[in-house]
């Protein structure tokens, strides 16, 4: 019965079963991996776009935050935690691919943002929490990692057309 069944099947289809389960199965991975590819996308995409949100939070925020600073002296300790979340508001995987890739260190990463988002090295002092010429050494050691050189202005055009703008 089982044979009469396979015959019947390929003469009226005019291929055997095996062929047909072997042309079903061909398809079906080929929509897996349709579907993974989009569902990747689909993720990049959300994290782009989450990215770019943040990005623009940080930009917004940050001028607000330093000008809070200088008006309330007394409430550093509790700005300076602002600031800490608003920069962490960049997406974590990016995040930690900019400092796995470069191999920053936080401070660096931290940094980075700062110059990105155009602070003066004043201000990116008083808001880690260092003195200039300890920012000045982490500037020089981010722009060596990222692989620029020259001018503060160098580094903030570096950081805003390279991998890491993607990443802060």
């Amino acid at each position: 019965m089982e044979k009469h069944f396979e015959e019947h099947f390929q003469e009226s289809c005019g291929e055997s079963l095996e062929e047909r389960l072997n042309a079903a199965i061909g398809e079906r991975d080929a929509l897996r991996i349709s579907l993974q590819s989009l569902m990747a996308a689909a993720d990049l995409d959300k994290e782009v776009a989450w990215s770019s949100m943040a990005s623009e939070v940080a930009e917004t925020l940050f001028p607000i935050l330093a000008l809070m600073r200088r008006k309330f002296p007394a409430e550093k300790d509790f700005i300076g935690a602002v600031e800490l979340v608003v920069a962490g508001l960049g997406i974590r995987k990016f995040r930690e691919a900019a400092l796995r890739t470069f191999r920053l260190t936080l401070t660096e990463y931290r940094v980075a943002q700062y110059v990105r988002v155009g602070f003066s090295e004043t201000e990116i002092a008083e808001m880690l929490g260092i003195s200039i010429s300890t920012l000045k050494k982490h500037k020089n050691s981010l722009r060596a990692k990222v692989g620029g050189t020259g001018s503060p202005l160098a580094l903030r055009e570096l950081l805003e057309t390279t991998v890491l703008n993607g990443a802060l």
